[in-house]
């Protein structure tokens, strides 16, 4: 599946330099989002974090350059927003999500490709037709919402935004479903590691890009990893890839041989 992606380097990812005041920020088709909210709070929190090709091609964990969101994150929802979550409904969640609108501008994802993060949530697209919805909401909503805005003075790509807002992360995620695609939802709470997932879409040819093949696959993990506590607390995201299907062959045939050497000498014996 990862043959028919883009082969970006992570230099070319395009996070921004640290700045010190607010500014216009831009979204592209296809890129990623990382999302935080928590019921009932009147805002949210959104952070763009690039195109995907740095998580389809990453052979080693990743740790994205996302300045002081942590300060964000405690302005938004508390200086406890990490510490007491997970005990009840005003726990803060997170959720990762991107989608391809339009394949002229995207590489080789074709049109109605989707990524999201998977605690527990199920897919409920099943072909490109279904698929373009959300990613078309994902980028002419969620990323056209992002981009008309300012960012924070803490994060360059970071933005604080209004929950009821049409168009916000918040928007999007009602606790029961995400996107009006994946249900129950690619949300968890803060404290816990989240999948994340690829859902390839077909293009069959009709627009001139070739056959493509449709499928799931798990591109890694994204962990929130947190310190320290009011104002000298620090956060920082690191993605880790999920082993090729190789690694798993050489592992299991290693362990493999590695049992029968064991044997043979337990019968020698």
């Amino acid at each position: 599946m990862k043959s028919i992606l883009s082969t970006a380097l992570l230099a070319t990812a395009g996070f921004a330099i640290v700045t010190s005041s607010a500014s216009a920020i831009t979204a592209n088709d296809g890129d990623i989002y990382i999302g935080f909210r928590e019921n009932g709070s009147a805002q949210d929190y959104l952070i763009d974090v690039g195109q995907p090709d740095q998580f389809e091609t990453a052979t080693s964990p990743i740790t994205l350059s996302l300045g002081n969101f942590a300060s964000d994150l405690r302005t938004v929802f508390g200086n406890s927003w990490y510490a007491n979550n997970g005990i009840g409904q005003n726990s803060v969640l997170w959720g990762v999500v991107g989608g391809v609108a339009s394949q002229s501008t995207s590489g080789n994802d074709y049109a109605g490709t989707l990524y999201a993060s998977t605690p527990g949530a199920n897919w409920s697209s099943s072909d490109s037709g279904s698929q373009a919805i959300p990613a078309n909401n994902i980028f002419n909503g969620l990323g056209a919402f992002y981009q008309h805005h300012t960012n924070s003075t803490n994060a360059p790509l970071g933005q604080i935004q209004t929950s009821a807002s049409t168009g916000s992360w918040a928007s999007y995620n009602t606790g029961t479903q995400s996107f009006g695609t994946w249900i129950p939802t690619i949300e968890g709470v803060v404290t816990n590691n989240i999948g994340f997932d690829l859902l390839a879409a077909t293009d069959n040819g009709a627009n001139g890009f070739g056959q493509g093949a449709a499928g799931s696959e798990k591109l890694g993990t994204f962990s929130l990893n947190v310190s320290g506590s009011g104002a000298s607390q620090t956060a920082s995201v690191t993605f880790t890839p999920a082993p090729e299907p190789s690694s798993f062959v050489l592992l299991s045939s290693g362990l493999a041989g590695f049992l029968g050497f064991v044997r043979r000498r337990s019968n020698r014996a």
